[in-house]
């Protein structure tokens, strides 16, 4: 029985022997052989994690399929000669076995991750220049405004995908205001109604990455100015000295009475009329000579104006304002005035010299010399356009001593694109004349009727290859001889049913014959 025992006691110990490493150095060498073959598989799958990390993880650039690479792992696990795990001596074979099989699963079940895309982002210095434009704009209340800014690059994004923008205007919730979206330009236009709404310029994008909801927008908000209250319209007629033509009524050395043009200056300020008139018939009067006349107030595109010697309260309603196209440099502003139950239509200009060159219109050197003044007609919905007006005197005999009539003189209207025709003015100018002395008694030409009755006479011409302009034809006397060195008044009516709407023209001529 003994001997048995020690037989059977031999046995294990040979076979705890072979089992067993012999050294150090041969457990080195076991380890160096592993390692190598580990070696060997990452380099032949491309992966740099140990091979019992925890769930392996993928850099953007190995590019290796989740799938693939798990099948990979599994299969490593059952073929690598990997160093068992250190176990208690507690535990069976059955438990070595589940930790291994339960580290495998881990990795299986979380897997290798895609590399990450990222959102759009915003280019700060790009932001900052589009704040400084927008903060720019103008908007003006029941003003139309036009503003245009370019976003190009305020979106960047890492990946380079392809980006969607959307623009609107945050706040407007009564405004007619329209954003577009033209190319790499956002436009914003239309009319501001509530100043005190506060309006807010809004682009966003986001790429094809992170679905489609609300969160998936980058957003850049850009607060616009605020919108400017409108002031009363009529306001812009204060403080500020204003010119007007006006007639006076005389009586020449020949007992014929008729109207002369004199220049008016008044000035609105704090509540008080500033007002005085030239004596001189080529001048407008210096703001240093007006004297207090009277009050006012404003009331929305009205001024009512009340004259301490007036009976009568005078109201200048303001119906338009231009700035001069023809004429000298002035801003212009045509005012209809009715003082009792009288009306009559005038431009005011701020600026003295306007209104001094139709006082000094020189003419007579030669023929059709003269020079073109805005004024403004109406079409037959009675909206206000620009045209050119221009008259001339000339003595023909200079030229032809036989010619029927000395003189000549026609009154010219051009519209500065279009081509016109003589119902643009018949339908709503009645009267024309031209007055001032002759060598033999007073030079007084008419055409039409001054109650509106019949048109004055209306031609056309071919102004350019492209354009057709009018012209009003006066007559005139064998004894109609103008004078050198006088001064003939020009006066183009409206019929009287338009006064209130459409101005008299008014210019003087002054004639000087051609120099030997």
């Amino acid at each position: 029985m003994k001997r048995k025992l020690f037989v059977i006691t031999c046995i294990l110990c040979v076979s705890f022997f072979i089992l067993r490493p012999e050294s150090e150095g041969a457990e080195e060498k076991a380890t160096k052989t592993k390692l190598e073959t580990v070696g060997s598989l990452k380099s032949k799958n491309q992966a740099s994690f140990p091979f019992f990390s925890p769930a392996p993880l993928l850099s953007p650039e190995q590019g290796i399929q989740v799938e693939e690479t798990l099948e990979e792992t599994i299969s490593q696990a059952s073929i690598a000669p990997v160093r068992k795990p250190k176990i208690s001596p507690d535990d069976s074979v059955e438990d070595e076995v589940a930790l291994l099989t339960t580290q495998a699963s881990s990795r299986e079940a979380v897997g290798y991750q895609k590399p990450s895309n990222s959102k759009p982002t915003i280019d700060p210095h790009v932001f900052s220049q589009i704040s400084a434009e927008v903060s720019t704009w103008r908007l003006e209340q029941d003003i139309t405004m036009y503003h245009r800014v370019s976003f190009q690059n305020l979106f960047i994004d890492a990946e380079d995908d392809f980006l969607s923008y959307q623009v609107g205007i945050e706040g407007a919730k009564t405004q007619s205001i329209s954003v577009q979206l033209l190319s790499s330009q956002i436009v914003v236009s239309g009319t501001p109604h509530d100043h005190l709404e506060r309006l807010t310029l809004v682009i966003r994008a986001r790429d094809n990455h992170h679905g489609s909801n609300e969160e998936s927008w980058v957003v850049a908000r850009f607060p616009m100015p605020n919108i400017e209250e409108k002031p009363d319209k009529a306001e812009m007629l204060v403080d500020q000295p204003l010119y007007r033509l006006t007639t006076t009524r005389i009586r020449d050395e020949n007992g014929v009475a008729y109207d002369i043009l004199q220049c008016e200056v008044f000035l609105l300020r704090d509540d008080e009329v500033w007002y005085a008139i030239s004596q001189d018939r080529l001048k407008c009067p210096d703001i240093s000579n007006i004297a207090q006349r009277g009050t006012y107030r404003v009331e929305g595109d009205t001024v009512l104006i009340q004259f301490s010697r007036e009976a009568f309260e005078i109201t200048w309603l303001l119906r338009f304002d231009y700035d001069a196209y023809y004429g000298p440099s002035a801003h212009h502003y045509l005012v209809t005035q009715r003082r009792g139950g009288q009306y009559q239509t005038d431009t005011l200009f701020d600026n003295k010299r306007a209104a001094e060159a139709r006082l000094n219109m020189h003419t007579g050197h030669h023929i059709y010399e003269g020079r073109y003044f805005d004024h403004l007609l109406m079409d037959p919905e009675g909206n206000y356009y620009l045209v050119g007006m221009m008259n001339y005197m000339y003595n023909v005999r200079i030229d032809d001593p036989s010619y029927y009539q000395p003189a000549d003189s026609d009154l010219n209207i051009a519209h500065p694109v279009h081509s016109m025709t003589c119902a643009d003015i018949e339908r709503w100018y009645g009267y024309s004349v031209l007055i001032g002395p002759s060598q033999y008694n007073t030079l007084i030409s008419t055409s039409g009727d001054p109650m509106g009755n019949y048109p004055p006479q209306c031609g056309t011409y071919q102004q350019t290859p492209t354009r057709v302009a009018l012209y009003l034809d006066l007559s005139f006397d064998p004894s109609d001889i103008p004078i050198h060195g006088r001064v003939y008044s020009y006066l183009f009516h409206p019929k009287p049913e338009y006064k209130d709407r459409l101005e008299t023209f008014k210019i003087n001529l002054l004639y000087a014959e051609p120099q030997e």
